[in-house]
Parts: structure tokens; sequence; C-alpha cells
């Protein structure tokens, strides 16, 4: 496990690199990089398969909810035309995602499961690097651009009264993210008043925050004891 984790450090390394700043299939990048160390896993240990049919069943959920968010995603692509709020729109439905998967994770007793969600978890925070045009953006943006491009730009178009069906459920992703991020339950007013959350989601996508997360990850990984491995 040490020397496929190594590996995958050196992963995020390469995309975190500008080289690295092409848009790509996210989840089915995640999802086949973790059935490829699956396979491998499963040649050096045999018993593994045992655990297999609930991680599959783990993995196929992760996966439509993913379709379903790059459905809403593409909608809200084609209905804005403003790069910033894009970038914010797909940040936020990321993070959402990867949330859900940390949730799956510590609310699962299965050993071989929540083993299989942690290595889901490192894989995803490292592809998340190639979406980091988006966070790079905005971090270039000064303060008083991030602060109107929340108050006023992201405010103006959640309270259209014909906004699409697409927005309306990105408001559920933006109040799960941000909610979160402040470890409390906040209303969407109260977020779009708050544009320190905007800082926040970016300093997710950071180095200095991902590769802590990967470190911390392999250490619960390796503290769990499922007996065949």
């Amino acid at each position: 496990m040490k020397a496929n984790f190594t590996l995958l450090l050196l992963f995020f390394l390469f995309l975190a690199a500008p080289a690295g700043h092409c848009q790509i299939e996210l989840p089915e990048e995640t999802l086949k990089a973790l059935d490829d160390y699956d396979k491998t896993e499963e040649v050096k240990n045999p018993q593994i398969q045992k655990g297999n049919d609930v991680s599959e069943r783990q993995k196929k959920e992760w996966q439509e909810q993913w379709e379903q968010k790059k459905e809403q995603f593409s909608e809200l692509s084609d209905y804005s035309s403003n790069k910033a709020l894009n970038c914010i729109l797909l940040m936020v439905l990321y993070l959402d995602g990867y949330f859900e998967l940390v949730d799956r994770t510590e609310h699962t007793s299965d050993c071989r499961t929540k083993y299989d969600l942690y290595g889901m978890q490192a894989i995803a925070l490292s592809t998340s690097t190639t979406i980091m045009y988006c966070p790079e953006s905005l971090a270039n943006k000064s303060i008083e651009d991030l602060k109107d491009l929340w108050e006023v730009q992201l405010r103006f178009e959640l309270e259209k009264e014909d906004k699409p069906d697409a927005l309306k459920l990105w408001e559920y992703s933006l109040a799960r993210v941000a909610s979160g991020i402040k470890q409390k339950n906040l209303k969407i007013q109260e977020i779009l008043a708050n544009p320190e959350i905007l800082h926040s989601i970016i300093l997710l996508y950071s180095p200095e925050f991902i590769l802590p997360e990967l470190l911390q990850i392999n250490r619960r990984m390796e503290a769990l004891d499922c007996g065949y491995y």
C-alpha cells in the first residue's frame, strides 16, 4: 500500500504542475484509477474479493451521483457565459461530490468498504487538480472582484425567478458545501453575505490543503485492520 500511495502522491504533484491544467473527465479517471488499484490488490491477495460487492456498489452509486452533477453543470454552463461564475459552479459541484464521499466513509462500518472509500477520497483529491485553472483564475482576482462576484453577480443569478432547475439544485450543493466549511447549517442568504466562504472554497483546491489531507487519509487507511491487508 505504501508504494501505491507514494505513486498517488507523485500523481498529485504531477497534476498540480502547470502542465496538468487541462480539463479531463474527473470521475471516470478517479474510478478507473481505483479499479486498476483493486485489480492489482486482488492478484496479490484473492481474499480481497470478499468485500468487493459492497465496494463496487459504493463506487457505482458515487459514479451515478457524479453523472447527475455533470449533467447539471452542462446545463448551467449553457445557461451562463460568465467564466468566473461557471468556475464557482463547477468547484462547488465537485466539492459536494467529494464531501458526500467523506460522509459515506465516516458512516460505513464495513472495514473493506471503508478502506476502499478512503482510497476513492485520495484519488478524488488528487484528480481535483485537473480543474485547478478554476481556483487559480479566481485566486488571481482582487478581493473587491471576488466580493462582487460572490455578493452581487452570484446573488443576482440565484435570486432570478426564472432560474433553471439545475441552478435551483446547485443551491443545495452550495448550502451543503458552505455548511460543511463553517460546521453549521447556513441559509443561502447567509452564505452570499459571507465572501470568506468563496476564499475557503478556493483554498480547498490548494496544495497546502490537498497534500496534508492525502497524508492523513493514508494514515487512516493504514490504521484499519481488515484482516486480509
